[in-house]
């Protein structure tokens, strides 16, 4: 990027509208330029009120970098989790009134592995 342009428009020619912008400066100068990337994503899938099962996976490449870090981790990292919540009291043919017989199950794993620079 080498130009950023910020403005407002008054579409209301007969009105007296005050007001500040601040805008940050992005330092990039010197930046790695290597294309990184980064994703996460997440679902939850209920079955009516006896099992919920929720999971979600996300990833980096060890260049990705926000704008105001001037470079990546160097670092790529993998990470899933998955749970379940089951009501077992909703499966059992006996009512049992005010009783609560919930089973839970979770599991996240997390991957991390350095990148070197070829430096």
């Amino acid at each position: 990027m080498k130009f950023l342009s910020v403005g407002i428009h008054n579409t209301y020619p007969f009105s007296n509208l005050s007001g500040e912008v601040w805008v940050n400066e992005l330092r990039v100068i010197g930046a790695d330029n290597t294309p990184g990337w980064a994703y996460t994503a997440s679902t939850s899938i209920k079955f009516a009120d006896i099992l919920t099962v929720n999971a979600n996976v996300s990833q980096t490449d060890p260049y990705f970098h926000r704008l105001s870090d001037r470079f990546g981790s160097r670092i790529e990292s993998r990470n899933w989790g998955v749970s379940a919540d089951l009501d077992v009291l909703k499966l059992l043919p006996i009512p049992l009134t005010g009783s609560n017989l919930r089973v839970n199950y979770s599991r996240t794993e997390c991957r991390k592995s350095f990148v070197s620079t070829g430096n």
